[in-house]
């Protein structure tokens, strides 16, 4: 769910959805890492940690603020004339930001899922 939540919030977070599932994924990850001994027991489980959080400062401190421009831009834009180049360029860095902010929980979902053993 939480996955579909930052994929599907590319363009409009939904807070309800979203901070449920990640504490509900920390909790849980929490909960049964001592199977694995601990949270720096197994290198995936550091390494999938460290994607999981990398993708939270990533949305939080990048994608939202430029969704954020992205929509009083949006508001300034007249129609025949289209989108100037700042709303393109914060359209980029914002389409860049999202995506990242998307494979990086993929990838640690991958990583929990294969348990590689990575050093």
């Amino acid at each position: 769910m939480l996955l579909g939540n930052i994929i599907v919030t590319g363009v409009w977070m939904d807070v309800g959805f979203t901070v449920p599932g990640i504490i509900l994924i920390v909790w849980n990850g929490l909960t049964m890492v001592d199977r694995w001994g601990g949270v720096f027991g197994q290198s995936w489980i550091v390494l999938g940690g460290i994607l999981f959080s990398a993708s939270g400062v990533v949305y939080v401190t990048l994608t939202v603020p430029d969704q954020e421009r992205l929509i009083r831009l949006a508001a300034s834009v007249e129609a025949p004339r289209g989108p100037d180049q700042h709303f393109l360029r914060v359209f980029r860095r914002w389409g860049i930001f999202g995506r990242i902010a998307i494979i990086l929980p993929l990838t640690a979902y991958v990583l929990m899922v294969l348990r590689p053993s990575i050093w």
